[in-house]
């Protein structure tokens, strides 16, 4: 039968070397750097049809690829979709041809499926297996990154209970409420405590009789907690 002989034939391409892997892997790394230089504007206007020809090529090369590992299931081509990757390849071509078959779509979807251009970049974790094994661990540590945001949250409240009581007499825009406490905590962990230093609050804090030292130690205990 011609499927047998096709099953047969695309088996061998696949196991033979790692051509056809090595060559969709450029044509996704070629996708990705189009889609970055077409954020220029001006270029992306200029050369417009240059542009969407190699659109029309790629979305063809990736279709192919998509029938290519449908042969490899032979007579049960739907296997192909057992591989939430797969699932996720299918997903990018179906938006990627929207416009080709609605070519008169609202500008506000057709923004949304340019989008897709650069979702064919994140087709590099499927296909190197150090990426794809990277990405599966994180995966994998997920649900065990819900106990360290309920540890976050934790530290983040009971500092904020204690900087609100400490601090939010005189640096009421700060410290003010449980809220503005936590905020301001938030902005300090990411970018450092000296951005606050010459406000108002804090100035005011100080000249109040806080010390100065003990202010700085209470921020610094806190940073150190949450590194």
């Amino acid at each position: 039968m011609i499927i047998d002989y096709l099953q047969k034939s695309v088996k061998k391409i696949l196991t033979t070397g790692n051509y056809f892997q090595n060559f969709i892997v450029g044509v996704i790394i070629f996708a990705g750097i189009l889609a970055g230089v077409q954020t220029n504007h001006e270029i992306s206007e200029k050369y417009r049809h240059f542009f969407q020809t190699f659109d029309y090529i790629i979305i063809g090369i990736f279709i192919v690829e998509m029938f290519v590992y449908m042969l490899e299931h032979g007579r049960r081509p739907l296997r192909y979709f057992r591989d939430p990757w797969h699932i996720f390849d299918f997903s990018i071509i179906v938006i990627s041809l929207i416009p080709i078959i609605i070519p008169d779509s609202s500008t506000e979807f057709i923004v949304v499926f340019r989008l897709a251009r650069i979702l064919r970049l994140a087709r590099v974790f499927e296909k190197i297996k150090n990426l794809k094994l990277i990405l599966q661990t994180l995966f994998r540590v997920i649900p065990s990154m819900f106990y360290v945001v309920i540890l976050l949250l934790l530290l983040f409240y009971v500092y904020g209970v204690s900087a609100t009581y400490l601090f939010g007499q005189h640096a009421t825009d700060e410290f003010g409420s449980l809220w503005r406490s936590m905020k301001t905590l938030l902005f300090i962990s990411f970018e450092g405590w000296s951005g606050l230093y010459d406000s108002d609050g804090i100035t005011a804090l100080l000249n109040n009789g806080f010390p100065e030292w003990l202010f700085a130690f209470f921020l610094f205990h806190f940073n150190c907690l949450l590194l």
